[in-house]
């Protein structure tokens, strides 16, 4: 009990340091979700397309089009896009891939292991997107800009390799307009206790809100250690059409 009280003690110093860069091999972290839902869904995790997958441990080589011909190299929406993804190996790579509207554009990376983030690069006059940007391996989408944005706004993240990472304060939101949806807000992570099924894509609780047009600030007050290659997101249930936010923050540190 006293090493915990002596860690949360000085957590302020230790967090402020980590955003410095003052704490060798570590950094800070975070995920942010939205989802839009037509109707009721179920441990839906929070991001801007329906079902979530998780790409094979070798990796893969993803295409990347959008729906609309304007996100091109001489387009008014998003021209380039930066991928930031960990390699089959776990460690942290990115890439900038030029579109070409409606025609799929292949990374040159073909061992993706997990898309952390994809965002616009460069733009046109429009500075978002024109349309829907994916990158997709065989029928299956693992990034994903929605139309009218800049960024993916994905919930889940993945541990790099010879690292741990905390998660430390949560933000969840549920927002139906005049239809009062009842959500319910996970967080949720491919591990539990010191097991991981990420390759089986299986998301355990780590902990729980319950909203309805609202939204609520959570503090984890013994943040667990997560370990390297786990997933991390958020996920939530309504019984209604509705809008559901997950954004979390935490930083990620050396295995030790």
């Amino acid at each position: 009990m006293s090493g915990n009280s002596d860690f949360f003690s000085r957590a302020p110093d230790y967090l402020l340091a980590v955003a410095r860069g003052q704490v060798p091999g570590a950094y800070p972290i975070n995920g942010f979700g939205r989802h839009t839902s037509a109707g009721a869904v179920s441990n839906q995790i929070i991001w801007p397309d329906g079902t979530f997958v998780i790409p094979p441990s070798a990796g893969v080589q993803m295409a990347i089009v959008s729906t609309s011909a304007n996100d091109a190299a001489a387009g008014t929406g998003i021209r380039q896009v930066e991928v930031h993804y960990l390699d089959a190996s776990l460690n942290p790579q990115f890439e900038i891939v030029t579109l070409n509207g409606l025609t799929p554009v292949n990374t040159v990376a073909t061992d993706i292991r997990f898309v952390q983030d994809v965002h616009g690069h460069t733009t046109g006059a429009l500075k978002l997107s024109a349309g829907i940007i994916a990158m997709t391996n065989g029928g299956n989408t693992y990034g994903y800009i929605p139309a009218g944005t800049l960024r993916s706004a994905s919930s889940a993240r993945m541990v790099p390799k010879g690292k741990r990472m905390f998660v430390v304060d949560l933000a969840a939101g549920a927002s139906s307009g005049t239809a009062a949806a009842a959500v319910q807000i996970e967080l949720v992570a491919t591990q539990h206790d010191t097991r991981l099924y990420t390759n089986d894509g299986l998301f355990f609780p780590q902990g729980m809100t319950a909203l309805q047009d609202t939204t609520a600030a959570l503090r984890v007050t013994v943040p667990g250690p997560f370990m390297e290659n786990a997933v991390v997101a958020m996920r939530g249930t309504t019984d209604k059409a509705a809008t559901l936010a997950g954004t979390w923050f935490g930083w990620v540190e050396d295995a030790r």
